[in-house]
């Protein structure tokens, strides 16, 4: 297993080191092995991509996807600061069950039929948070 470990860490240093100056840091500071947890909410994450705004002024962002023991299990949340991260200690991020996932699917379509996300401002379409289906 320690093999492993230490062959992620290694390929993702190669990758890395192919990834534009900005983004390269922040993946160096952040790498995707890491378990996280939100300082601003009870999440904990691990990250599935980061992305440089075409914008040189806005920061680099992270995808982070929702691990076993978070509050929203699966659910990937787009856009977030790296900042906002902190290691979280426990050593291992758990992908969600597959019932966990059909849990917060189905809580999701809930909220959403009820129209509670009515106000949340997603600039992604693909979202469907905010756009009629």
């Amino acid at each position: 297993m320690l093999k492993d470990v230490e062959k992620m860490k290694a390929d993702f240093s190669k990758w890395a080191a192919t990834l534009p100056p900005r983004v390269r840091d922040v993946a160096e500071q952040y790498p995707t092995w890491n378990c996280y947890r939100s300082t601003t909410n009870h999440g904990h994450y691990r990250i599935y991509s980061y992305a440089e705004p075409k914008d040189e002024s806005v920061d680099v962002t992270l995808t982070l996807v929702h691990g076993r023991d978070s509050f929203l299990p699966g659910v990937a949340v787009y856009g977030q600061r790296p900042g906002n991260l902190a290691p979280c200690g426990c050593g291992l991020w758990l992908p969600p069950t597959d019932a966990q996932t059909e849990v917060t699917r189905a809580h999701l379509e809930a909220e959403k039929a009820a129209g509670k996300f009515g106000k949340v401002k997603c600039s992604d379409p693909a979202c469907g948070l905010n756009h009629d289906e």
